[in-house]
């Protein structure tokens, strides 16, 4: 152990304890308290982070997905040319597809870096 440096009698393995603090009032009506309050927050919180990353996600212009699809009709409004609503598709479609790529593959290799 080392010292503690709030108080260097005491031994410290690097954990501080975290303050309690009282519910503000007002949540009695809710059955459970406000801890259930709390921790519906928190999982509403976190289920729309999950599920509009899931949107984004399916909206990238990949053949598989429905982003790719939305962009050609989109594009088929703008323009009547299939050769550059294809020459579009085309960057669009390995651009999406390089972020992707290079996104898992530098995960990868940062994260052996980081053990």
């Amino acid at each position: 152990m080392g010292s503690n440096p709030s108080n260097s009698s005491l031994g410290y393995i690097g954990v501080y304890g975290a303050d309690y603090w009282e519910p503000k009032t007002g949540w009695e009506w809710i059955p459970g308290g406000p801890m259930y309050a709390f921790h519906a927050q928190l999982t509403l919180t976190w289920s729309f982070m999950i599920l509009f990353s899931v949107a984004l996600f399916n909206l990238l212009p990949i053949p598989a997905l429905d982003g790719d699809k939305l962009l050609s009709n989109g594009l088929s409004l703008v323009t009547k040319n299939e050769k550059l609503i294809k020459r579009i598709m085309l960057v669009a479609r390995v651009t999406a597809l390089s972020i992707i790529i290079l996104s898992i593959g530098l995960t990868i290799f940062t994260g052996k870096m980081l053990f």
